[in-house]
């Protein structure tokens, strides 16, 4: 119930994602996940213990705590390589859920990926509000938008992909308009 991920999901899949959940332990300063790794598609949760955000040039860009989600970007296809390198501050108990595990629970769920996909958004733009905006975030959000359309598309059919294919979302608007305010 305090994941966020989880929240909206119904309680079946959300007991299949809690069983694929792999537990993992990492000592303090240890590496959880590397900036550039293009290989590890997993999503991360916290279960207890502290960990830091790395940017570029190893500076401190944040801390992560009980409950804090990463990694979803890479398992949605969002993104091909990590933005950060997360390092544990304290000894921390990880979860991973492997990208194939959700895949798989996905097929049995279609409206598990439409849910995440529609959160990271929502939390993209909450973000987004907060800080400037960059254009790597409108890029992500236009990437989530378009992943939407297609799964929106492939529920109804090819006839309603006819129809609307010209046709843009208030979503699609708004991510151009911040977009053409950063140009």
């Amino acid at each position: 119930d305090n994941i966020d991920v989880l929240k909206g999901i119904p309680r079946v899949c959300a007991a299949k994602l809690v069983l694929a959940f792999q537990m993992t332990f990492y000592g303090p300063d240890e590496v959880i996940v590397r900036k550039g790794d293009t290989t590890n598609q997993s999503l991360f949760v916290i279960a207890d213990g502290r960990a830091k955000m790395l940017g570029a040039n190893r500076e401190l860009v944040g801390h992560l705590g009980k409950h804090a989600v990463f990694g979803e970007f890479m398992m949605l296809d969002i993104l091909k390589e990590r933005t950060f390198t997360v390092v544990s501050e304290t000894f921390c108990d990880v979860r991973v859920l492997p990208k194939e595990a959700f895949k798989r629970i996905s097929a049995s769920f279609p409206a598990l990926k439409r849910t995440c996909l529609e959160r990271a958004l929502h939390n993209l733009r909450v973000d987004t509000q907060k800080k400037k905006v960059h254009k790597r975030r409108i890029e992500m959000m236009s990437e989530i938008e378009k992943q939407l359309r297609k799964l929106s598309l492939e529920r109804r059919g090819p006839l309603h992909e006819q129809q609307h294919m010209f046709r843009r979302t208030r979503s699609d608007i708004k991510t151009h308009e911040m977009m053409s305010e950063i140009e």
